[in-house]
């Protein structure tokens, strides 16, 4: 077997990896067998298999064949001496898992990309540098780097509107009997998180549901024909909010909305803070296929979005953003009742894993 171990990092180091079983034992090349590090006096120079640099941010090295079929965790470090030490930096990390024959690598970790959670997310200064450590073309595709790093942004937030890129728009003024709102206004519109309809003199407001096109041409065939007053359903289309009904005097649309950020300057820190490692993740794919480094762009493209993305599928570290931005703590799990008329003699259990009435059933209605 050859070349299954596979590390990316910034060509011109001296790499080596060990290899851990899921007891946390390093496997000892010389006796071949997993014993625990340091076992008979032995060391990082005991335990290394020494990786070669293919150009371009890749190495590679040899996955020893004697190992038993398992799931192992493949370190890589980076040489600071003469030899390998036992205090050299990590510098890349794999889980895979070894059939006997062939080796899947199941999880990556660029151990030089830092989760926002931990540090505080990312100047664009920041991300050049960890785009140059992954590289190795930082100075050299500078400009391109600025730009990916707002495209990134972009692709982002017209899959999910994250919290970070929301705020509430001014309130635009129907005009009496119109069926439509021209929402131009609002720059960088990627997302309408809610609607609602504002009495302007008053204080009563209701939410409009917005609809897609498909459902609005089932619904609703010509909206100024209907009776007019507080409209129930709306349409985004293009820079205009369409409702199904002519609107009443006295009221307006008020609407939160998700816009796409950009970084604006280097000291910036990145605008949705969740997503700086996806930003490394996505420049350093883009910044490989721009110098035509096929390998090495794909890796990175699929720890940014996943392996499924040209399937439509949302992966990788932007469905682990995602997945981080619409969850909190404090966030209430509770159905509401069915509207009059509805289901009745309902009950529910409790399968909150952790809550103090985990597995209790109540009836609900």
């Amino acid at each position: 077997m050859a070349n299954e171990i596979k590390a990316f990092y910034r060509s011109g180091y001296n790499l080596y990896s060990i290899v851990r079983n899921n007891s946390g034992q390093v496997w000892y090349i010389a006796g071949d067998v997993f014993e625990a590090w340091g076992t008979g006096s032995r060391a990082a120079a005991d335990y290394d298999i020494p990786l070669t640099d293919k150009s371009g941010g890749m190495y590679v090295g040899d996955f020893d064949s004697g190992i038993a079929s398992g799931y192992y965790s493949i370190v890589t470090y980076r040489q600071a001496g003469a030899a390998p030490a036992d205090d050299d930096p990590v510098v890349f990390k794999e889980l895979a898992r070894w059939d006997g024959t062939s080796f899947t690598v199941e999880i990556t970790t660029d151990t030089g990309i830092v989760s926002s959670y931990e540090s505080g997310a990312k100047t664009r200064t920041e991300i050049k540098t960890a785009v140059h450590n992954n590289t190795g073309r930082g100075t050299e595709k500078e400009s391109l780097i600025e730009t990916l790093c707002d495209e990134a942004l972009k692709i982002a937030v017209a899959k999910h509107p994250f919290r970070d890129a929301q705020s509430t728009a001014d309130d635009i003024t129907i005009v009496e009997n119109a069926t439509s709102s021209n929402i131009a206004t609002i720059s960088a519109l990627a997302n309408i998180v809610t609607a609602r309809i504002i009495e302007i003199s008053g204080s009563r407001n209701a939410k409009l549901k917005m609809k897609d096109q498909t459902w609005w041409d089932s619904h609703v065939v010509n909206a100024e024909d209907n009776s007019g007053g507080w409209p129930t359903y709306g349409l985004r289309k293009g820079s205009s909010v369409y409702y199904d009904c002519p609107v009443n005097a006295g009221l307006s649309l008020r609407l939160v909305v998700a816009r796409v950020p950009t970084f604006g300057s280097d000291g910036i820190a990145c605008p949705i803070a969740v997503l700086d490692t996806f930003v490394v993740q996505y420049v350093t794919a883009q910044v490989f296929a721009a110098v035509e480094n096929g390998p090495s762009a794909a890796f990175w493209r699929q720890l940014a979005l996943g392996r499924d993305w040209d399937r439509g599928i949302v992966g990788g570290s932007l469905l682990q953003a995602i997945s981080a931005d619409g969850y909190d703590i404090a966030t209430e799990h509770e159905m509401d009742r069915p509207p009059t008329g509805d289901a009745r003699g309902i009950s529910i259990r409790n399968l909150i894993s952790g809550h103090d009435r985990e597995g209790e059933v109540d009836p609900w209605y």
